[in-house]
């Protein structure tokens, strides 16, 4: 999926009308963290998804104030529900400044966050990730100008499949925004013609197995009414038409004449059926 991530201040349609511009399919909000450039305000997350946008939640907080069950439960009251994705976001500056200390606290924030329902996850770069992830669910890689989240910098297997990488970043709709890709699907809220159009393709879908179902058992059934039919011998009926027939008539010939009659019948509405020729 491609995500954006954002700081500036902005309206519910002025971030709708950004995330359609980027061509994204979800949104990270900053829900937490006394080091984030700003919180995004309630109304805007509520209404971003109402709108339908799968989003994810952001705790930037400075390495003293970690604090995985507070920063759920802020999540929690921006209205995500549980599995949502909460990622601890690690500044290579801060980690650097105190790489020990970091660890630490990401790993008591992860088991917290997960304690709450929610999917605990790591941002930043390599360096971080590798020291910081040892009880998350997904990582998200700080990795500018490479956009596979499978790149390399980090062992094939480590959180194969649960990977998200920002890498660039442009202006949508007079929004400056992060670019980033996920090897993931983030669900988000359907609306009520979501729904809708959703249930009746499921109906549709259905009704159309149940069809094939049918012709299938239809056709098994035929297959094997067909396979127990024995075949005419036409000698046979030779015979047993002469004691019938007057001297003059060959026997042998309407027994094949008898024989032809019946294969057209049969094959006649096979016929009807098939498509006409290209």
């Amino acid at each position: 999926m491609r995500l954006a991530d954002y700081s500036s201040e902005v309206t519910v349609d002025q971030l709708d009308a950004a995330l359609r511009a980027g061509g994204f399919e979800g949104v990270f909000h900053y829900t937490s963290g006394g080091f984030a450039q700003r919180l995004e305000l309630p109304a805007v997350v509520a209404g971003i998804r109402e709108r339908g946008w799968p989003q994810l939640a952001i705790d930037v907080p400075h390495l003293a104030q970690v604090d995985g069950a507070a920063a759920a439960r802020a999540a929690i009251a921006y209205g995500y529900p549980a599995g949502a994705r909460l990622a601890l976001d690690v500044e290579a500056a801060e980690f650097d400044a105190d790489p020990a200390g970091w660890r630490a606290a990401a790993d008591r924030w992860c088991p917290a966050v997960r304690a709450a329902g929610l999917r605990p996850g790591v941002y930043g770069p390599d360096r971080a990730l590798a020291a910081c992830a040892n009880w998350a669910d997904w990582i998200w890689r700080a990795r500018p100008d490479m956009c596979d989240p499978a790149g390399p910098g980090l062992a094939a297997g480590f959180f194969a499949g649960e990977r998200v990488v920002q890498c660039g970043a442009a202006l949508f709709a007079g929004v400056e925004m992060d670019i980033n890709f996920s090897q993931f699907t983030v669900e988000g809220e359907m609306t009520a013609d979501e729904h809708r159009w959703l249930e009746g393709l499921f109906n549709g879908w259905f009704q159309q197995q149940n069809e094939l179902q049918a012709l299938l058992a239809g056709q098994k059934a035929l297959a094997a009414a067909v396979a127990a039919v024995q075949p005419i011998d036409v000698e046979q009926l030779a015979q047993d038409l002469e004691q019938h027939l007057p001297v003059s008539v060959d026997a042998g010939a309407v027994a094949r004449a008898v024989v032809d009659l019946l294969a057209s019948r049969l094959q006649a509405p096979a016929q009807a059926q098939a498509p006409p020729p290209a």
